[in-house]
């Protein structure tokens, strides 16, 4: 593994990755948004799993990151539990941010 590393993040806002294209412009790794809090509920980013795997499929390592508005120890609760269900049974190569 190279001392560098070269990737990228990606959401819901870039919609459908063309992962054969990431991967050919010599990226190495991809950190990929599970979900937020931000819209007015919980969610996990729609692209979440399309996105983990086809980085995967395109031969990139991966990590993720979720990003939290969580303000009070049960708001922290609920989106952990979120995020807990998001993640059940993936295997990611980087960590979770």
């Amino acid at each position: 593994m190279a001392v560098f590393q070269n990737g990228i993040d990606v959401s819901r806002y870039q919609g459908s990755v063309n992962w054969s294209q990431v991967a050919a412009a010599g990226k190495d790794f991809a950190i990929v948004r599970i979900g937020s809090s931000n819209s007015g509920g919980l969610y996990v980013d729609p692209y979440f799993l399309q996105n983990v795997n086809g980085a995967h499929a395109a031969g990139l390592r991966v990590g993720a990151y979720y990003y939290t508005y969580a303000r009070t120890q049960s708001a922290v609760a609920n989106e952990l539990n979120t995020f807990m269900n998001a993640m059940q049974g993936l295997q990611l190569e980087y960590p979770v941010f």
